[in-house]
């Protein structure tokens, strides 16, 4: 079921490897908080690569 887009606190709670797994297949999740008032947005975003540090120093470092 990964088409699934909001949930309530209890569902998240109860389940909540599979509120992962949806939010990394099927996009951001909405957990709607127990008073109604707010929401909580559960993403999934991979890290992005950095250069090392010795990549950036053979470069020529810092432009100035």
């Amino acid at each position: 079921m990964v088409s699934r887009m909001e949930w309530t606190l209890e569902e998240a709670e109860a389940d909540v490897r599979q509120l992962l797994e949806t939010a990394r297949r099927g996009g951001p999740q909405t957990v709607r908080d127990t008073d109604g008032k707010g929401v909580f947005t559960v993403t999934y975003s991979k890290p992005t690569s950095q250069p090392s540090v010795t990549a950036y120093l053979l470069e020529g470092g810092p432009e100035e």
